[in-house]
């Protein structure tokens, strides 16, 4: 009863890309366990675990499960066996890594076995049912040692998984007699036809792809797809049970900066451009998706901001006098202005004649004022100063203007003359008329002698009366030589 069990699950097995073995034994040969399956006349022969394999393991039964009556005297019996499928294969039968290729050996065994009811063989045993239930599994490390007692690493290349399940005979007594029902020859592979398809009036069977909807196929029929390039290219081709396409190949991406090209990347890759200065270090602000924004630069003169020019501009800044003429020339890094020239002395003169020195930017103020220490004069700026014309009292109290030529030689002066009667000695007193003391006076000779001294009130001698101050009543004393016969005063 158990070999067309098992040829049924290894039909859904076959289609994984296994070759499948019927029931197998351990044989054990110096420490070391070895798969082999029963050929004929008492030999075996071993399973090969170089090519993707699977094969049927008995682990315990026949066990008797229940006994009953079904009808009348007919009693049902059922009968329980524990078996262990065994699938060795390499990596590249799910073209995916180790670890998720036994994951999906081990839920490709669950679905065939879970639950699975094969009414057809148990129709064909007159059975009333026979039941798959998948129990317990293992894999890689832990399953090479529990089925053969070897390490998975000792061969890399091959992954190995161990599912137990059982399966369930339930039917009349009679039809479990001691040697069982395999004597009944059957077509397992029709009797799964069969099974999938009654009468052969299936239902269409859906085709996914990558669970897509493709289309859908009638029951023995075929389902022609193509798998192609949208340039019409066919790609693809079977590896295992999946349709693998090979990795397109895509065109680099180009990459400007500001229009210009940069750089190309490949597909899937990724470049990274440095915007810095001249130092250099990076700079500027980057906005994803849109653009990288440089600051303008702040100019500083002597620490104090005084202008911003953008990134790579040029920025002119005048230096220059207050006069607008340029100064200073570029030392190393700095412009460099020529200390303040030395400002010369100014020369103060008076009607043509030097009066003083001044500093430049200083002050001077040039007084003018009479004998008195009057200021008198008017200031015309950047003309001069205007003294006007002066009148002198005579003792007699007649008035007489001082006549006044350009340079201010006086040409004609007004005198008071003091008459000598006879011949007379020297010296002469003579008592001045009351006037204004404050007034000065010459003496001349015009007619005789001349004097060499004169007395002012008994004062100390002197040779002229010019830049002497005569008070009013003074005694005029002259000492003279010759015939003088008038003296002439001039106030």
């Amino acid at each position: 009863m158990i070999k067309p069990v098992i040829q049924y699950i290894n039909i859904f097995m076959s289609q994984l890309g296994l070759r499948t073995y019927e029931l197998s034994d351990l044989t054990v040969i110096g420490g070391l366990r070895f798969p082999t399956v029963y050929i004929k006349n008492g030999e075996s022969d071993s399973i090969s675990l170089e090519v993707n394999s699977c094969y049927h393991r008995l682990l315990s039964g026949p066990t008797p499960a229940y006994k009953g009556l079904i009808t009348g005297k007919k009693s049902l019996e059922t009968r329980s066996y524990k078996l262990r499928l065994v699938s060795v294969f390499d990596n590249n039968l799910f073209c995916v890594d180790d670890q998720y290729a036994q994951d999906k050996m081990l839920n490709n065994i669950a679905f065939i076995l879970k639950n699975n009811s094969i009414k057809e063989i148990s129709q064909a045993l007159k059975l009333m049912n026979i039941t798959t239930t998948p129990l317990s599994s293992l894999f890689g490390s832990k399953a090479a040692k529990s089925e053969m007692n070897v390490d998975k690493d000792s061969n890399v290349n091959l992954n190995f998984v161990t599912f137990d399940y059982a399966v369930d005979f339930s039917g009349a007594s009679h039809c479990f007699p001691v040697v069982g029902c395999e004597d009944v020859p059957l077509n397992v592979l029709q009797l799964v036809k069969d099974e999938i398809c009654s009468n052969s009036n299936c239902v269409p069977g859906t085709v996914n792809l990558n669970a897509v909807p493709f289309g859908t196929v009638p029951s023995g029929g075929t389902l022609a797809g193509l798998v192609q390039y949208v340039d019409g290219t066919p790609v693809g081709s079977l590896v295992g049970a999946i349709w693998t396409i090979p990795d397109p190949v895509c065109d680099p991406a180009t990459i400007t900066v500001n229009g210009q090209a940069y750089s190309s990347v490949p597909s899937g890759g990724f470049d990274n451009i440095p915007v810095l200065n001249s130092q250099p270090s990076p700079v500027g602000t980057v906005s994803p998706g849109g653009e990288v924004r440089i600051g303008d630069a702040i100019i500083f003169i002597n620490s104090v901001a005084v202008s911003s020019a953008p990134a790579e501009a040029n920025l002119f800044i005048d230096v220059q006098y207050v006069n607008t003429t340029p100064v200073g020339s570029l030392v190393g890094s700095i412009w460099t202005i020529p200390n303040p020239i030395a400002c010369k002395d100014v020369t103060t003169t008076v009607n043509s004649s030097a009066y003083s020195t001044l500093p430049s930017g200083g002050t001077q103020n040039v007084l003018v004022r009479n004998s008195l220490a009057a200021t008198i004069g008017v200031v015309t700026p950047g003309v001069g100063v205007d003294i006007g014309n002066m009148t002198i009292d005579y003792p007699d109290g007649t008035t007489a203007a001082v006549v006044v030529v350009p340079g201010g030689t006086i040409v004609t002066a007004p005198l008071w003359s003091i008459q000598l009667s006879g011949a007379v000695a020297s010296p002469v007193t003579v008592t001045a008329p009351a006037w204004d003391s404050s007034f000065v006076c010459s003496a001349q000779t015009p007619t005789g002698g001349s004097i060499t001294q004169i007395t002012v009130n008994g004062g100390s001698p002197v040779a002229s009366l010019v830049g002497v101050a005569i008070p009013a009543s003074a005694v005029l004393v002259f000492t003279f030589t010759g015939s003088l016969t008038r003296i002439l005063l001039s106030f």
